[in-house]
């Protein structure tokens, strides 16, 4: 995923960037990378400044943190940088938040590492097939998201035994 900084015009222009998650060394503990990374971009030159904002897309195979199901979850964050070549600039090294300094020599800059922070970063933590997930039974096992399994789930806490007493 390199931007070729060359190419892009004075008037805003959009460029599309594809990569394998491979390509951009995409793990993750909950689930596999299946698509393709796609980023979307809308970019634009004004002298030595380029500006470039828009989607990152990727689907991932995950797996419900609550019932354990395997379901597709699609994968969108949102992407903007700019870039100003300047002679204090090197290759991209001293990269602030959204803003990187390259040499007036550099043509191409690559974006994976950029891109594969804010894919790692939008991912949940505790992935859901559906906010109403509601889990397995924990006696038997059983996929509550399917039915009832008949199992007798009594909340029993002995702290609270002498309160029960007093009714």
């Amino acid at each position: 995923m390199k931007l070729r900084l060359g190419e892009i015009e004075e008037k805003p222009g959009r460029v599309t960037l594809k990569g394998e998650p491979e390509d951009l060394e995409l793990e993750w503990k909950d689930g596999c990378f299946r698509s393709p990374v796609c980023l979307e971009l809308k970019v634009f030159r004004r002298g030595d400044r380029f500006l470039a904002q828009g989607e990152i897309t990727t689907s991932v195979d995950a797996r419900c943190s609550r019932c354990l199901r395997e379901f597709p979850l699609p994968v969108r964050t949102q992407f903007k940088l700019t870039i100003e070549l300047t002679p204090k600039g090197n290759n991209g090294d001293n990269v602030e938040e959204d803003y990187i300094l390259l040499s007036p020599q550099s043509e191409v800059l690559d974006l994976r590492e950029r891109v594969r922070q804010l894919i790692l970063l939008s991912l949940p933590v505790k992935p859901l097939c559906h906010p109403n997930c509601r889990g397995l039974c924990p006696i038997c096992g059983k996929d509550l998201n399917e039915g009832e399994c008949g199992c007798r789930r009594e909340e029993y806490d002995p702290r609270w035994e002498k309160l029960k007493s007093l009714r």
